[in-house]
C-alpha cells in the first residue's frame, strides 16, 4: 500500500496510504504528481503531450492547461508572438 505525505501551504500535515496506482513523483520536488504537462510535442508514435509529472505547487497553469517550467516559458513566448523549439 503506497503512502505519501499530505502538504498544506508547503507544510506537512499528515500521511495518507492508498490502495491502487501510485502517482509518479513531481519532476521538480518529488511530491506525488497530481498533474501532467499538457504542452503538445511530436513523438515517433505521433503527436502527444509532454506528460511530465507535476505536483499542485510546481505546475504552471493557464486555465485548465498545466505546463512544466520549460514549456510554460515556451507557451508565454508563443503568446507574445515568438517561435518555439520543441524541447521536451
Amino acid at each position: 500500500m503506497p503512502c505519501f505525505t499530505i502538504y498544506n501551504n508547503g507544510k506537512p500535515i499528515g500521511i495518507a496510504c492508498v490502495r491502487g496506482h501510485r502517482r509518479k513523483p513531481c519532476v521538480y520536488c518529488g511530491r506525488p504528481g497530481a498533474r501532467l504537462c499538457d504542452y503538445p510535442v511530436k513523438r515517433k508514435s505521433g503527436d502527444g503531450t509532454c506528460d511530465r509529472a507535476l505536483c499542485e505547487r510546481c505546475t504552471s497553469r493557464n486555465g485548465e492547461i498545466d505546463y512544466c517550467r520549460p514549456h510554460a516559458q515556451m507557451a508565454v513566448s508563443l503568446l507574445k508572438g515568438g517561435e518555439s523549439s520543441d524541447a521536451s
